[in-house]
């Protein structure tokens, strides 16, 4: 009799310990998330168990809470909706729950998530970017309310804020094209819908005041942040955002430009961008494209601009550019006032001597206390890729003759060659390579690895670089000529 009591005393223990076992690193977490995924019972307890431990670690109770939201089931919403404005897990729970809507519930999970976050905002005073994912993925009317506030409020997060606006943009221009439906026979009432004049496509509200329209509409959000203050790179974003939900985009964002309607700020924003782009994309249409939105901007602080940036890309392109196979005519020179400020701020090389851009960039590597020997491997490096035979099938090398051929559009490669010799020394060298890096789409240890073999630089020293140009670029190019 007590052997069969100990035996069954040391199955219940076994069974408790089994039933309430938590995982203890990654190799385990996807072994469960496999197993969930199959529908082991044994697997979502696991899971659950992880989640519900508060002696296990954050970021496997946060990665073991995404994997369920990731698991389209009925087990587990409960576990999702149970977390939804706990402070730690309240984002990987708004997240998961997005991925569980479908047709049935579609609703009631967008109601969750606004009311969650609305509750949030009031314990916690912010939202995390997973929230900011869900409210841009749900349909609920109010999620483009409670985004509009949180623009400015943290701007290290105002990029998520408009990549979700952005989304639910997209979403609505969509629900407004609706193709005829053939399936009524012939003489049988079909009926058709009409776009309003109205970038959301929302009804009419004759009692809504303006505000309130505005905090409705991702559209309009969107400009009302490009009219006020941020950085270019953020900006770009609420562009972005417009042109995706307008295909194909170009021609909708160029009638913004035009539309005395829009803010002059949001215009001269959209400007910027679109002399980004072409540059970027070699696409010297746009010099065409501009002129011919410059006749009918009726303003002239935006005319201005367009006058800038046609100089930039008639510069950027060599003085004249073709166009699907024609020449481009020749843009009208602008007043001297507009010729300084291009110069000066736009296109600050010209006038810099050698001398003048390397002791610059000493002077910024001591600012952000760099080797004071670190210029001269850089310069070591970069000659040794240009002079050696065994480095001319290399990338890096390659990439040395693409910054400087942005810098000298129309100068044969045995020109660049001589310039790269020094190239530390031309005016926009140092941060047009860091701009070409950092505008792949490959991610930041990518990004380390090239800046590492093309500038013989540690991995720390490339990545502190990297972080430089990102936060303080623009500096580093227009004021420091860098």
């Amino acid at each position: 009799m007590p052997r069969v009591v100990a035996l069954f005393c040391m199955v219940t223990f076994f069974a408790v310990a089994c039933t309430a076992r938590q995982v203890r690193d990654e190799t385990e977490l996807q072994r469960a998330v496999r197993l969930a995924q199959a529908g082991d019972e044994s697997g979502w307890r696991t899971l659950e168990s992880t989640v519900r431990s508060d002696s296990a670690d954050l970021y496997l109770r946060k990665t073991a809470l995404s994997e369920i939201g990731k698991i389209q089931s009925p087990r587990g919403e409960p576990i999702l909706k149970e977390y939804l404005q706990d402070r730690s897990l309240r984002g990987e729970a708004a997240l998961g729950l997005v991925g569980q809507r479908g047709d049935n519930n579609k609703q009631e999970i967008d109601q969750l998530i606004v009311s969650s976050t609305e509750a949030n905002l009031k314990a916690y005073n912010s939202l995390t970017k997973e929230e900011i994912r869900a409210l841009g993925e749900t349909d609920h009317p109010h999620s483009v309310r409670i985004l509009r506030e949180q623009l400015r409020r943290d701007p290290s997060k105002d990029g998520e804020v408009l990549d979700a606006l952005g989304r639910i943009l997209v979403r609505r221009k969509k629900a407004l094209y609706n193709p005829m439906d053939f399936s009524h026979g012939i003489g049988q009432k079909a009926t058709f819908e009409t776009e309003t004049i109205m970038s959301s496509g929302d009804k009419v509200n004759e009692t809504a005041t303006p505000e309130d329209a505005a905090a409705d509409d991702p559209e309009k959000v969107l400009l009302e942040y490009l009219a006020g203050d941020g950085d270019s790179e953020t900006k770009d974003r609420a562009v972005v955002g417009i042109q995706v939900a307008h295909p194909p985009g170009i021609t909708y964002i160029l009638n913004l430009i035009g539309s005395s309607k829009t803010p002059v700020k949001a215009r001269l924003a959209i400007i910027d961008y679109l002399t980004r782009l072409a540059v970027n994309t070699q696409d010297k249409s746009m010099i065409k494209k501009l002129t011919v939105v410059r006749a009918r901007a009726k303003n002239a602080q935006v005319v201005r601009s367009i006058n800038l940036s046609l100089l930039v890309l008639n510069r950027a392109f060599g003085g004249r550019s073709t166009y699907y196979g024609s020449a481009a005519p020749k843009v009208t020179p602008p007043p001297v006032s507009v010729r300084e400020e291009a110069t000066l701020k736009q296109k600050p090389y010209i006038g810099t001597s050698a001398a003048d851009v390397k002791t610059n960039l000493k002077r910024a590597f001591a600012y952000y206390h760099l080797d004071e020997q670190l210029l001269e491997r850089m310069s070591s490096r970069v000659r040794a890729l240009l002079n050696a035979p065994e480095n001319k099938e290399l990338a890096e090398r390659n990439l040395i003759f693409v910054a400087l051929g942005r810098l000298y559009p129309d100068r044969d490669y045995y020109v660049l060659k001589a310039q790269g010799q020094d190239a530390f020394s031309k005016p926009g060298y140092f941060t047009t390579t860091l701009q070409l890096v950092t505008a792949s789409s490959r991610g930041r240890a990518w990004q380390v690895a090239l800046l590492q073999r093309l500038w013989g630089l540690t991995a720390n020293e490339a990545d502190l670089l990297r972080q430089i140009y990102l936060r303080d670029g623009k500096i580093l190019r227009q004021r420091m000529r860098l």
